[in-house]
């Protein structure tokens, strides 16, 4: 009889103990999937905000005659850069998303529309080209898509891939920021900007490129070109068209 009693006994130890083992286990299978949701969900929040947030306040930043709106992106730029690298910028304490300024335009999630299919689409397929064959990562921020349309919007798209190319070649660094924005009154502008070596554009003349390529097809529309540089501080490409 004893002998059955701590039979029983023990059966009924190695049921708790493997109802609790296999509690156990799931409850740390759960943990563990949750850990990697969150870090997958972490990893997406990071490229999010390096490839749309932190360019457009770099293009604030450069663009912007407002004094207090342009500090306000660079201090915001330094304490997102020190997110992604898992720190707080000097001097700053950890801090929320930052807070959008009223006078800053919202990215659009719409685009213009030509008479061959879409500006942005379009665009960003240029882009996507360029990236592959030059080996450069060119994130594209849409900040609003303007209003050219049919042949402007070719030209543009035409001259905007020219100048990525260019940065690619010249710049020394395989990192270009593409932004699009509207251009008063009405139509778009793209800026291409690197942060490589630069030019002295006083001493050096136009290549080809530039010349041909850009601003002939954007003269062509009633468009146009403006560089921007300086050695070792990279360069600005602005085109636009009607």
């Amino acid at each position: 009889m004893d002998g059955e009693w701590l039979s029983t006994l023990g059966t009924l130890v190695l049921l708790a103990a493997s109802g609790w083992v296999a509690g156990w286990v799931a409850d740390r299978l759960r943990t563990t999937a949750q850990a990697a949701a969150d870090a997958q969900a972490r990893d997406e929040v990071a490229a999010t905000l390096h490839d749309g947030v932190l360019q457009t306040l770099a293009v604030i930043q450069r663009r912007s005659d407002d004094t207090d709106l342009v500090a306000l992106a660079r201090e915001q730029d330094q304490a997102l850069r020190a997110f992604l690298r898992g720190g707080t910028p000097t001097g700053s304490a950890p801090s929320a998303p930052p807070r959008a300024p009223s006078t800053l335009p919202a990215p659009s999630t719409t685009s213009a529309t030509t008479g061959d299919g879409d500006l942005i689409d379009r665009l960003r397929s240029e882009i996507a080209r360029i990236e592959r064959t030059h080996a450069i990562d060119a994130p594209l921020v849409v900040i609003d898509p303007g209003t050219s349309t049919g042949s402007a919007a070719t030209a543009l798209i035409g001259a905007a891939a020219e100048a990525v190319v260019n940065a690619a070649k010249h710049s020394g660094t395989d990192r270009v920021w593409v932004s699009v924005d509207r251009r008063s009154p009405s139509g778009t502008m793209v800026v291409v900007h690197d942060e490589g070596d630069g030019f002295d554009p006083a001493t050096t003349p136009e290549g080809t490129g530039i010349t041909s390529s850009i601003r002939r097809r954007l003269d062509a529309v009633g468009g146009g070109a403006t560089v921007s540089s300086a050695v070792g501080r990279g360069t600005d490409v602005t085109v636009w068209a009607p």
